[in-house]
Order: C-alpha cells, then sequence, then structure tokens
C-alpha cells in the first residue's frame, strides 16, 4: 500500500515538472518560441535527463559527458575543465566501458573466464555510481540555483507549474537554500531508484546461464539508454518526459531491485576475493538469500540462516539491511544442499533426481564446503544440480529471476 501511494506521489511530482518544463505559447513569451534555449526549465529538462542517463550507465555517462566537454572546449582552455572531463579519466572510462561490453559476446562460451569479469562488471558498476554522484551533485546545484528572477519570470509566464518549479529563484536567504536542496535531494533519490534498477541487468548478467542471454540483456540496457539519448537530443522536454517513464518504473520496482543489488554484491565480492577458500564452514555464520520456499518473503532477501536450538532452521533477516531483525522458520521435510555452478542451494528433494522450491541460496563462499554445511542445516544430502539446456532453461529461468518461482538453475 505504501510503495503504491509513494508510486502515485512521485508520478504526479514528475509529470508536474513536465508540465513545468513545457514552454508556454502565449504572445508574451513569443520571443521564447523563437529562442527555445531561452527557456527557463530547459536546462532543469536537460539536467534531468542527464542524471538519468548517467544512473543508467555511471561510467560511461560521466565518461561520455566528459569527452564531449572536452570536445566542445577551446584546446587553449581544456586545462580549465574539471576531471571528468580530463584527457586522464574519460578516455580510460570509456575504453573499460567497450572491454565490459565486448566480453558477453567475445567470452560467453567460455563460463570459467567470463564470470570473474561479470563479478568484476558488477562491482565496478558500484564504484562507477559513487564516482557520478561527485558529477552529478555539483550539476544539479549548479542547475537549480542559476535561474535569476528575471529568466524565471520570463519563463513562467502562463505556467504556474513553472513558477513553482523555480521558487528559489524569487527567494533569497535560508529558504531559497533549502528549496534548492529539496531540489537536489528528489533527483538524487531518482538517481538512486534509476540505478538500481539498471544495475539489476549487470547482475542478471552475473547470473544468467548462457552467454546469448547476456547479449540481450546488455542490448535492453543499451536500447533504454539509447532511447533516452535521442530523446533529448531532439528535444529537451521530450528528453523529460523519457526520463520521468524511466523514473517511475525504476521507482516502482525499487524493492525488487534493491534485493538483487545486495545479491550481486554479495556474489560478485565472494568470486573475485575467493571468499569460499577463507570461508569456515564449521564455525562462521551461513549467511545467505531467502528462496520461494520461505513462504511470503521475497526471494533473495538477505539474511542469516541458523539453528533456532529444537533442532530446525530460522531464517534471520533485517528489512532493507537497517530495520530490526525478523526470523522466519525454515519449512522441515526432505531438503537436500545442491551443487550450482556459482553457489549451492539448500532445495526440496522430490525424488532421486529431481527438486522443487529452493528454500534458501547460499553465497559462492559456501562452494566446496557443501557437506560440512549440510551437517549443521540438517540437510539429507548433497546433490549435484543437473545442468539443463533449451528454452526450457530459459524459461525456469526468468521465472526465477522474476518471482523466485520455478526449479533450481545452474547458478
Amino acid at each position: 500500500m505504501f510503495q503504491t501511494r509513494s508510486t502515485r506521489a512521485l508520478t504526479v511530482a514528475l509529470l508536474l515538472i513536465v508540465a513545468a518544463a513545457t514552454p508556454s505559447f502565449s504572445q508574451e513569451s513569443a520571443d521564447s518560441v523563437e529562442e527555445p534555449e531561452h527557456w527557463a526549465g530547459v536546462e532543469m529538462a536537460e539536467a534531468v535527463s542527464q542524471t538519468t542517463g548517467i544512473a543508467i550507465s555511471p561510467l560511461f555517462g560521466v565518461g561520455a559527458l566528459g569527452a564531449w566537454t572536452w570536445f566542445q572546449t577551446p584546446s587553449a582552455q581544456r586545462d580549465e575543465l574539471p576531471w571528468f572531463a580530463q584527457e586522464w579519466f574519460w578516455m580510460p572510462a570509456l575504453l573499460l566501458v567497450l572491454l565490459l561490453v565486448a566480453k558477453d559476446p567475445l567470452l560467453g562460451w567460455i563460463p570459467i573466464i567470463k564470470k570473474p569479469l561479470d563479478a568484476l562488471d558488477v562491482v565496478e558498476d558500484k564504484f562507477s555510481a559513487l564516482l557520478a554522484s561527485a558529477v552529478v551533485i555539483p550539476m544539479l546545484i549548479s542547475v537549480f540555483s542559476s535561474v535569476s528572477p528575471s529568466e524565471a519570470a520570463a519563463g513562467t509566464v502562463g505556467s504556474p507549474f513553472l513558477l513553482a518549479l523555480t521558487m528559489p529563484a524569487f527567494l533569497s536567504g535560508a529558504m531559497g537554500k533549502i528549496l534548492i536542496g529539496l531540489a537536489v535531494i528528489g533527483m538524487m533519490a531518482a538517481f538512486f531508484v534509476t540505478w538500481l534498477a539498471a544495475h539489476t541487468i549487470n547482475v542478471l548478467i552475473l547470473l544468467s546461464p548462457f552467454g546469448p542471454l547476456d547479449v540481450m540483456l546488455r542490448a535492453i540496457k543499451g536500447l533504454v539508454l539509447g532511447t533516452l539519448v535521442i530523446a533529448a537530443m531532439i528535444a529537451p522536454v521530450l528528453g523529460l518526459i523519457v526520463s520521468v517513464v524511466i523514473i517511475v518504473f525504476a521507482w516502482w520496482v525499487a524493492g525488487w531491485s534493491f534485493r538483487f543489488t545486495v545479491f550481486g554484491s554479495v556474489f560478485g565480492w565472494d568470486i573475485l576475493m575467493l571468499a569460499h577458500r577463507r570461508f569456515d564452514a564449521g564455525t562462521d555464520p551461513i549467511r545467505a538469500f531467502s528462496g520461494r520456499g520461505l513462504g511470503e518473503l521475497p526471494p533473495r532477501t538477505y539474511g542469516e540462516l541458523r539453528s533456532d536450538g529444537q533442532g530446525g532452521q530460522v531464517f534471520g533477516y533485517k528489512p532493507w539491511l537497517v530495520f530490526p531483525e525478523r526470523q522466519v522458520q525454515v519449512p522441515a521435510g526432505n531438503q537436500v544442499i545442491g551443487k550450482g555452478l556459482l553457489a549451492p542451494v539448500l532445495v526440496e528433494a522430490r525424488g532421486e533426481e529431481s527438486e522443487g522450491q529452493i528454500a534458501v541460496r547460499f553465497p559462492p563462499r559456501c562452494l566446496r564446503h557443501e557437506e560440512v554445511i549440510a551437517e549443521r542445516v540438517g540437510a539429507k544430502e548433497v546433490r549435484l544440480l543437473g545442468v539443463r539446456r533449451g528454452f526450457s532453461t530459459l524459461r525456469r529461468w526468468f521465472r526465477e529471476v522474476v518471482n523466485g518461482d520455478g526449479e533450481p538453475a545452474t547458478t
């Protein structure tokens, strides 16, 4: 209920921004029609589009923005450009992006090489988002505080929404700074949820069972980013409208994206750091992720599997990682540990060679420790999950991605 109301409120607010940025075609603003670059709100529309684009692909967005700024600046003034527009940054950044994109079609058939690179891609995208925030925040502050009262008044003729949007220009002192701060905080929240949704694609590439799916996922991300860029080039307001659609969708799936982001962070770090070599399966806490077999708990919720003191197991977790801990009882039954390509799972055994719903997904640090973990959690045995091929594999994988349902994948 809260998610629905929040989504509706955000949708209304963003649509008001679209209306505010749309120029008024009254007689008094005839001069603005001839020179659209003078409309108040156009720079804001462009800033929203740039923020959304950078959130979708932080390293590419900042690198491309730096390259564009560098080429548009006379050579005599390039030494004064900010750090992201210097050759030492944007050239290696775009080269790294190219290499990470090229690995999907070139190495998709060699999982033992590609999966560590996919894990690197997941970790890199997080650091790039932090780096991008150092570019986005000053840009937003500059845009929201640069509109003068005369420019705001000229652009607000016949548009009360734009008048509200440019209100900081009419206010001085603390109130104006507060409104600018709220506008920047709102856009950074939009940046965060958009990045979460886009980052999920990087995690899905890490978890995908075969190479062609990786290429398709990367193409979807590129299509969304390309649509935004083309729309913004056609008209700032059109780019703003596309940004609104992307941000609203990202807000709608924020909880799902957050769980996938945590899931990908743990998996990526464990793979890169070879965490299974340092994990003591006999004494260390058993960190894990929930599966559909834990009832109403959303799949891929991060928590810890521990004994309930009565011969059973409970799954303890903190909502959004910060709220007070809750516990869910792990159903007792004929459960086994299934060995996967990236990590093992605790799964219901239906027969000698078939498995049902996943109760718990273990991180890669648990690889090669399946027998000890099975003893700790009371699993009946350890099995090797069969590798499935064909369209049935793809169908089961998508079912797991969307709602955690279906039979376990090889990951």
